[in-house]
């Protein structure tokens, strides 16, 4: 395959992905209104915080990350291997930020873990590798090793 090729299906890869990332923030942005209404039961906290908190914060970090990529990836000059480390980061903010709004529901914490998956998209060592430190916070919990036989 020659890079033109490859270059064309990252960019394909990369317009898929920032798609599915708005899928996926408008899907979370629906069922904290659905809880925003269910909360009102509740009561425990008070409905102002509850939109801000839970709501209009989220919202506004996952369009800033999602504009941020959708602009880098239409940036003639960008390196296409920038633009795999741009989409890669927009995954994991816009994961990341359910995960931390919603920590009290502990599946919720492992979701940026879908970063590492996405790398493989761009069959990146580094990338991957990377992602992996980021969804750990640092700690190895494995030794990673590639090897080529």
């Amino acid at each position: 395959m020659n890079d033109i090729n490859k270059d064309e299906i990252d960019a394909r890869w990369h317009m898929l992905v920032w798609r599915m990332m708005i899928v996926i923030c408008s899907i979370s942005f629906v069922i904290a209104w659905i809880l925003f209404g269910v909360y009102r039961v509740d009561k425990s906290i008070g409905a102002g915080a509850y939109i801000v908190k839970y709501i209009v914060l989220p919202m506004i970090v996952q369009a800033i990350a999602i504009t941020i990529c959708y602009f880098y990836m239409k940036h003639d000059e960008a390196d296409i291997k920038h633009k795999n480390y741009v989409v890669t980061g927009m995954i994991y903010v816009c994961v990341g930020v359910i995960a931390f709004t919603y920590c009290t529901i502990y599946p919720l914490i492992l979701i940026p873990c879908v970063t590492i998956i996405a790398t493989a998209l761009f069959a990146d060592q580094e990338l991957t590798v990377g992602s992996c430190g980021a969804c750990t916070h640092g700690h190895q919990c494995c030794e990673i090793t590639f090897e080529c036989r």
